[in-house]
């Protein structure tokens, strides 16, 4: 099974440690190379990102409704076998939820989750629970599929972008929205993340406060429930690497990173 990894490197080498990008749900690697890899590698970072088996380019081994958040973790584990080195993990939503899961097992340089789904899942991380649960186990379930709760525009707008990013790139970003496993949607239903080695390295949690799909509240608590740092993107929506204000999150990264892992440094 061949997994596409998106890979650029800087050219000015710092000593900090490669980045690994997860995505999260309907997206794919190409998520990642928009932004925020060129804005990494131009500061001294060898960047990778992988699309998830049955996303972008990749191939899977199973329909892509039956695929796990564990088939995913798989994935993750596949990609750093290739870079051959210990990275620094970067997760966006569902791939913030498939980093706490490495961590379980596995070490990294340091964690950095965007607007992750958080670590006692998805039920009550919504304002309206009880909705998000009828959505959930009836509508999911019986479509066998996520992509019709994106299939407009202002659909994806709504749940992803701030209303002041440019129509152009929402068409552009909207038209390579991959569908989604079911399985693994329900996976990060209601769960509880048991802590390892998400407390014996560095980690930033990062939550928008213009997200409609994951409350502050929620995010806030798994930075909380990690000992992790925590910073609040102002007039930023819940697809951080590609909205408006994508740069004040990357500066705000880099400098977290600049200070808390650097070449040596551990928590």
């Amino acid at each position: 099974m061949s997994l596409e990894i998106l890979e650029m490197k800087a050219k000015k080498k710092t000593g900090f440690p490669p980045l690994l990008f997860v995505h999260g749900m309907c997206h794919a690697a190409w998520c990642w190379q928009e932004n925020f890899m060129p804005y990494f590698v131009e500061r001294g970072f060898d960047s990778y990102a992988v699309s998830l088996r049955g996303h972008g380019k990749s191939d899977s081994d199973k329909p892509l409704h039956k695929l796990s958040i564990a088939d995913y973790v798989v994935d993750v584990q596949k990609v750093v076998n290739h870079i051959g080195e210990m990275p620094i993990l970067v997760g966006h939503s569902m791939g913030g939820f498939i980093t706490q899961h490495y961590l379980v097992n596995k070490a990294v340089k340091a964690a950095i989750l965007l607007t992750p789904t958080p670590h006692n899942g998805v039920k009550y991380a919504n304002k309206r629970p009880e909705m998000y649960h009828r959505i959930s186990k009836f509508v999911l379930s019986w479509k066998k599929s996520f992509r019709f709760t994106l299939n407009t525009l202002p659909k994806a707008r709504r749940a992803m972008y701030s209303k002041d990013l440019p129509k152009d790139l929402l068409q552009k970003y909207f038209e390579r929205l991959d569908d989604e496993s079911i399985t693994a949607f329900f996976d990060m239903y209601e769960e509880h993340i048991p802590i390892n080695y998400h407390t014996k390295v560095p980690m930033l949690v990062v939550a928008a406060d213009k997200d409609r799909l994951l409350s502050v509240k929620c995010i806030e608590a798994t930075a909380k429930y990690y000992n992790a740092d925590f910073i609040l993107a102002k007039n930023t929506a819940h697809n951080v690497m590609l909205d408006t204000r994508w740069e004040w999150v990357a500066n705000r990264v880099f400098e977290w990173v600049s200070v808390n892992v650097g070449v040596t440094a551990s928590r």
